[in-house]
């Protein structure tokens, strides 16, 4: 996928060319550039967070085109909620007045407490990811203070969604996925989202202003990180998704030169709150 034909992508992704499956893990992609953190085990760019225009992903969600206009902008009113209490404040109030079983959102988040885990092994072994936890997330959550971020994600009331004929949304809302670090539980997932941390030297307002240079890793967002404050994009989900295959071609025949950022950070997989 060309990454620039987009506003936003999120799921499993690698920047490397068709054919090599191995570097697949925690992506997302917006303003026209895909970040992955790498699962290529063995190599320099392990765990670091790479950057392309282009991504490919076995399962994705994506808003599109690029200039794709939201139903709604929410801003926080007030912080010290968690992730996951403020995106369903906002879901409730969305539903309220817009009557939609799901909502896409994207957009900048502070968080006085962050959590962020990701993929240890890419996800190509036809694996259930967290009962194999310990491979595929062997290593703490990393936990990071004020920090800035931009997330996209999705929350969905999946029996509602269901019941109204709604189909594809668990590619990207199933089991395990949301939850707390170190939980251990397996609720029905209703919310997921990914998101990249940006440098206290990033001045971007938008999502759309973010450059390479501004990013540091990007994670699977833990719903247990605290929120200051948000400004979001929301896109409202009233019918199924659409399925779309696009044509391989090799997007480079090099791997793009990691990001580089705080060190401690690359050191911190996951337990990725099952």
């Amino acid at each position: 996928m060309d990454a620039g034909s987009f506003r936003y992508i999120f799921e499993a992704g690698t920047t490397a060319p068709v054919g090599d499956e191995l570097g697949i893990g925690e992506m997302v992609a917006f303003n026209g550039k895909a970040y992955v953190r790498s699962t290529r085990i063995g190599t320099p760019e392990y765990y670091t967070t790479m950057s392309n225009t282009h991504v490919r992903s076995p399962a994705a969600f994506a808003i599109g085109p690029a200039d794709a206009s939201p139903d709604i902008c929410a801003k926080t009113s007030h912080g010290g909620m968690t992730f996951t209490s403020a995106i369903n404040d906002m879901f409730a109030e969305v539903n309220s007045t817009q009557k939609c079983p799901g909502v896409a959102f994207g957009g900048l988040v502070t968080f006085s407490k962050f959590v962020g885990v990701a993929v240890a092994k890419p996800t190509i072994y036809g694996e259930n990811i967290f009962e194999n936890k310990s491979t595929y997330f062997p290593y703490p959550p990393t936990e990071l203070h004020g920090v800035r971020c931009m997330v996209f994600g999705v929350v969905a009331d999946m029996a509602l969604a269901e019941a109204e004929g709604i189909e594809k949304l668990d590619a990207v809302l199933y089991a395990g996925a949301s939850g707390a670090g170190g939980s251990g539980q397996k609720a029905t997932l209703t919310l997921h989202a990914h998101c990249v941390t940006l440098r206290d030297t990033c001045v971007a307002k938008t999502p759309q202003e973010i450059q390479p240079i501004d990013v540091i890793d990007c994670f699977h967002l833990d719903a247990s990180s605290i929120v200051s404050s948000f400004e979001l994009e929301v896109f409202t989900i009233k019918e199924s998704c659409a399925v779309e295959l696009g044509v391989e071609h090799s997007i480079d025949t090099c791997i793009s030169e990691p990001i580089y950022g705080n060190c401690s950070a690359w050191n911190a997989l996951a337990d990725a709150g099952a």
